[in-house]
């Protein structure tokens, strides 16, 4: 008998994917990195979800990466941009935004 989405099988996929996070980092560097990288063959590799190997991935670079505090710089930058955004009677652009702090 097949258990999804049971609290046991999130819980021990959780798990596989920490532990393997090394190994998908080292696969994902060998193909070229996370847009080139063939998902589907590096979950093959790990034994996870194509699905799940991405989530893993973005876990472990875009969402820490986005967590952390603003410089002063930064700050000041996005004010600047927003200010400039909002003299000129339009919607605020925050693609626009981003591009100029540089995140």
């Amino acid at each position: 008998m097949v258990r999804l989405n049971t609290a046991w099988n999130i819980r021990r996929h959780k798990t596989k994917a920490s532990e393997s996070r090394p190994l998908l980092r080292k696969l994902i560097s060998d193909y070229g990195g996370a847009e080139k990288a063939d998902w589907e063959a590096i979950s093959k590799e790990i034994g996870l979800t194509a699905f799940m190997c991405q989530k893993t991935y973005y876990e472990m670079t875009v969402a820490k990466s986005s967590n952390k505090l603003w410089t002063p710089d930064e700050f000041d930058r996005l004010l600047t941009n927003l200010r400039s955004q909002h003299n000129n009677g339009g919607a605020y652009d925050w693609d626009l935004a981003a591009a100029a702090v540089g995140t």
